[in-house]
């Protein structure tokens, strides 16, 4: 895992990742946020606040999860898995893991911006230049890339059909 819920919300504050995680009838608040991700005592809330706080939290620990998995299904192209500690902690993997989740819970018009949008797109690309080694992680173990290159040693093959006639 590259980033946690209470790192989501230090990176982009409280109130805007409870505004991403806001269920339909808007019962989750900053403040019961800031509760849940402190481990705090959640009794004095009604059932249903709890039961939105518990949903949120559910779902945000889920999009973190999904957005490692799909760092990991690019990285995985060129480095072992899982990557050590200090490889993660020396690169921008945290980072990129963070702004993912961030488009990931802005799922509708409603919630994104081209803020998010453009830092999804970012990380995006920062994960393709990863897999065609045009950027590396530094202090973790590349992988061997196998295969062979597809390139003529000779001229490219005449074509075999006559387009004199076309």
């Amino acid at each position: 895992m590259y980033a946690t819920l209470q790192q989501l919300c230090n990176q982009y504050g409280y109130r805007e990742i409870a505004e991403l995680l806001c269920d339909e009838e808007g019962l989750l608040t900053q403040d019961m946020l800031i509760e849940a991700v402190a481990g705090d005592d959640l009794s004095l809330y009604t059932s249903a606040e709890q039961a939105a706080i518990t949903a949120a939290v559910e779902r945000a620990n889920d999009a973190i999860t999904r957005q490692g998995a799909y760092m990991n299904s690019k990285i995985g192209a060129r480095y072992q898995l899982p990557l050590p500690a200090g490889a993660i902690a020396d690169s921008p993997l945290e980072e990129c893991c963070l702004a993912l989740t961030r488009a990931y819970l802005a799922d509708d018009a409603d919630n994104s911006s081209q803020m998010i949008d453009g830092a999804r797109t970012r990380w995006i690309k920062w994960l393709t230049d990863l897999v065609k080694d045009q950027t590396v992680i530094p202090g973790a173990t590349r992988l061997g890339t196998g295969g062979t290159d597809n390139t003529y040693r000779t001229a490219k093959p005449a074509s075999a059909v006559n387009f004199e006639n076309y």
